[in-house]
């Protein structure tokens, strides 16, 4: 209350006049806010209230900006005139005018329907209570009906009551257990507590509704120590919407299988044609007879025609000796064991078979005509040793 209203004649009263055309027994109730927002430095600001020319109460003075409220405990009604008159006159001791920072006034509109059910009032109030719900929910939850709670639903009959409660209480950071007062609202058909934080078990009352098919509608917190189940035929929004679930899962999980066995085919495919390129290559450069690497397959017979029955070592490797041989076509190479990768790099001997008879073992390559690393490194049995710059 920081502004305030007052005559625009200081010496006169400050004053308001409700025409009531329709019914001059109309009733209303008023509220009147009074706050001083001046500092009055010494001066008096007081006045009477009248309605209809009539004192209302004893002389108001408005404390420094702090709020009080007058208000009407009884209905009040126009006069034969068809109109309210409300004033606010300056005491004969005020030095100031009168003053007002809000006045509320509430007409009562008879309705043709009773009340809500007192027991659903009750159970509905209780849980606002309890939960500390911050909602804007004052009077009856169903009447008038244009202006129900908001989230509430109710029945239309003669003496309403509660029948759904979807969406206020979802997401509304409520704590605790569930409260037997939902057990209290006994047309309650639809209730969503999702998006809470609530624990424990659920009422068993609110469990039979559940089961006797009252309350057809339930959406719960995970944290929730309960599984229910609806009977049959009783099954409502959520059956709905758990079959649609389902059909759902079942679509992705068959679209997962399909698209595995479509990539597993695609794999076994390929690997078998990767198989028979590699079979064709193998054949092709085995025909041509030159020096090419490869995986070309030996018997022993043919690794010991090639050495020489292993007349001439020149070294000794990982696995063990290596001798100098020559192919059929006169090629020259050298022969070692076990080591079966393909050579690629343009600083390595390319391999060019290997054999792989029984207890025999062996791997054919291209012969270096300068010797080994080692030997290049070391100076031994060459003339052309690495200086540091070529070692480097």
């Amino acid at each position: 209350m920081v502004t305030a209203a007052r005559p625009s004649n200081e010496s006169e009263p400050w004053g308001i006049n409700l025409v009531i055309d329709d019914d001059p027994a109309r009733k209303f109730y008023m509220y009147m806010h009074f706050a001083e927002v001046e500092d009055l430095k010494g001066e008096i600001r007081e006045f009477t209230i009248f309605m209809n020319d009539e004192p209302y109460g004893w002389p108001v003075v408005p404390r420094f900006l702090f709020t009080d409220t007058i208000y009407s405990k009884y209905s009040m009604s126009g006069s034969t005139l068809k109109k309210l008159s409300i004033s606010l006159k300056r005491t004969n001791r005020s030095t100031l005018p009168p003053i007002i920072n809000a006045m509320e006034m509430y007409t009562i509109k008879e309705l043709s329907q009773s009340s809500s059910q007192q027991s659903d009032v009750d159970a509905i109030k209780r849980i606002k209570s309890d939960y500390a719900v911050s909602r804007n929910w004052q009077g009856d939850p169903c009447l008038p009906m244009e202006y129900q709670w908001d989230g509430i639903t109710c029945t239309h009959n003669t003496s309403p009551a509660i029948i759904s409660h979807c969406k206020n209480l979802s997401s509304s950071n409520l704590f605790g257990n569930i409260l037997p007062s939902f057990s209290s609202l006994k047309s309650l058909q639809n209730l969503n507590l999702t998006g809470n934080n609530l624990t424990g078990p659920v009422p068993q009352a609110v469990i039979d509704k559940f089961k006797d098919g009252i309350l057809r509608s339930w959406r719960k917190s995970k944290s929730l120590s309960v599984s229910l189940m609806p009977r049959k035929g009783g099954g409502g929004e959520d059956e709905v919407l758990h079959s649609v679930l389902i059909s759902i899962l079942s679509a992705i999980v068959l679209l997962i299988l399909i698209t595995a066995f479509v990539i597993f085919i695609r794999k076994l495919t390929k690997r078998k044609k990767t198989k028979a390129t590699t079979m064709e290559t193998v054949t092709e450069c085995s025909k041509e007879g030159s020096l090419k690497p490869g995986n070309f397959e030996f018997s022993f017979s043919d690794v010991a025609t090639i050495t020489n029955n292993f007349s001439r070592p020149i070294g000794r490797g990982g696995f063990g000796n290596v001798y100098v041989g020559n192919l059929a076509d006169g090629t020259q190479v050298a022969v070692k064991a076990k080591l079966l990768t393909r050579i690629h790099h343009k600083n390595l001997v390319n391999l060019i078979g290997y054999c792989n008879d029984g207890t025999n073992m062996a791997l054919i390559y291209e012969y270096m005509f300068n010797g080994n690393l080692q030997q290049n490194l070391s100076g031994r049995e060459t003339a052309d040793v690495l200086n540091w710059k070529q070692r480097l």
